[in-house]
């Protein structure tokens, strides 16, 4: 019989030993859990990048699913360790922002700060509270032997980060680059609903130097080589080009402003 899920992403790679120790405490804890790697190789510290993967698969995972999130530079300092819940799943990261794309697309989100009691019985290190700590609760709450209320209390400030809100400004949505992907395709904070408060006739993108006129259903809807805007799975609008990386040819990376022209 299978037991709970819970998924793993981190910035630790594979090759030093740290998410097994992860997984260990997990499974000792929880013999029969599952656990998903949802992936170890977000850039060392990257927690906008690690934010944005999260939202990306969190939500598909079945209702009662345990998400372990551990980018943490701030690791020994006085930063909370949380845990949330959201849509009926339970998420455990640092108080650094990490949540910030599950908080804006949730239903139901609640958050509260671990306390600082909870840690492994062999005690907790100053540099490894995703195994100390983290993995530790997140079997205590798989296994049942703890609930979030017994574990945590309220939480005083949730961090929010400063990017990704979208302005509006003389007739223009500002917005930015935040994400590029594996293919270059640069996403933006610009969402569809965005443009669906306005009927437009016309739409022009401006990022960088260059300048895209209207937005297209799929990559192929260009020739090969030519860029295009779209909006993504995620319902972000993103600048790609057709079998070609728009970050190399828009020489674009995160953070880029994205300027989107409506004529309604």
């Amino acid at each position: 019989m299978t037991g709970p899920i819970i998924t793993l992403l981190t910035d630790f790679g594979t090759r030093d030993g740290y998410v097994a120790a992860m997984k260990g405490v997990i499974l000792d804890i929880v013999p029969n859990a599952v656990l998903v790697d949802a992936g170890h190789d977000v850039q060392a510290h990257d927690i906008q990048a690690a934010g944005w993967a999260l939202a990306q698969y969190a939500f598909t995972f079945p209702a009662g699913t345990l998400h372990l999130a551990v980018v943490d530079p701030g690791v020994g300092s006085s930063r909370d360790l949380l845990v949330a819940t959201a849509s009926n799943r339970i998420f455990l990261a640092p108080n650094n922002g990490l949540l910030h794309w599950v908080t804006r697309s949730a239903a139901g989100f609640s958050v509260h700060r671990i306390r600082d009691d909870i840690c492994r019985p062999e005690g907790k290190s100053t540099t490894f509270h995703g195994r100390d700590i983290l993995a530790y609760a997140a079997g205590r709450l798989a296994r049942g032997f703890d609930t979030i209320d017994s574990m945590t209390e309220p939480l005083e400030e949730l961090v929010i980060p400063d990017w990704g809100e979208v302005r509006s400004q003389g007739g223009m949505l500002v917005g930015e680059v935040i994400h590029v992907d594996r293919f270059g395709n640069l996403i933006t904070n610009v969402q569809r609903p965005h443009l669906q408060e306005t009927r437009w006739r016309t739409l022009t993108i401006q990022a960088g130097g260059g300048i895209i006129s209207g937005i297209q259903k799929a990559y192929s809807d260009v020739r090969r080589g030519e860029p295009l805007a779209l909006f993504g799975s995620h319902d972000h609008l993103e600048l790609a080009v057709n079998r070609g990386s728009a970050a190399e040819s828009m020489g674009l990376k995160r953070g880029a402003r994205v300027l989107v022209q409506i004529e309604l």
